[in-house]
């Protein structure tokens, strides 16, 4: 599924990703916003809000994480924290010239891709361009059992998401990551 650029997180009224720059507070408001927003949704026509009352992230086996509400309850906990450490991660990678270009990523467990909105949020020390700003230098295949409505708003030509098991995933043919 791609989303037209509006509908993207952080997404000013633009065309094209190469007019658009977010700032991590705007990518970081708009995903609290839509889990927010999700939230609210899905809890309002319930009486009881059970599931989420002993909701404990410490224990990841007992998490239903296809669960709607307990991906927005982990997303408005956790995100903030998240994104500034990926972004903060990624930098420091780049900056030192850690990786080459293009940017390949395989990122196993990947949820809604919070660590790929990290890494486009950075600049390209190179450039000093956002890799917003080009997404085409960055590949991105996530592996998760869980489908994540917020990550569904990442996927087109740099974001992929395969819904399989990582033991049992095979990459693409020519897939190279680093």
């Amino acid at each position: 599924m791609t989303l037209a650029p509006e509908e993207r997180l952080g997404q000013r009224q633009s065309d094209s990703w190469g007019e658009f720059m977010p700032t991590f507070s705007e990518v970081a408001r708009d995903a609290l916003n839509i889990a927010f927003e999700g939230l609210k949704k899905d809890l309002a026509p319930r009486a009881d809000y059970c599931d989420l009352r002993d909701a404990s992230f410490d224990d990841q086996t007992s998490i239903d994480y296809s669960n709607p509400r307990v991906q927005n309850l982990y997303l408005l906990r956790y995100l903030p924290a998240y994104l500034a450490e990926y972004t903060a991660l990624y930098s420091m990678i780049l900056h030192h010239n850690y990786i080459s270009n293009p940017i390949r990523v395989l990122s196993i467990g990947c949820g809604c891709g919070l660590d790929c909105m990290g890494l486009m949020l950075c600049k390209d020390p190179a450039t000093g361009r956002y890799l917003w700003e080009d997404p085409s230098r960055v590949i991105y295949h996530g592996v998760d059992i869980t489908r994540w409505a917020l990550g569904e708003r990442f996927v087109d030509e740099t974001f992929k998401i395969f819904l399989e098991d990582a033991g049992s995933w095979t990459p693409p043919a020519g897939a190279l990551y680093n």
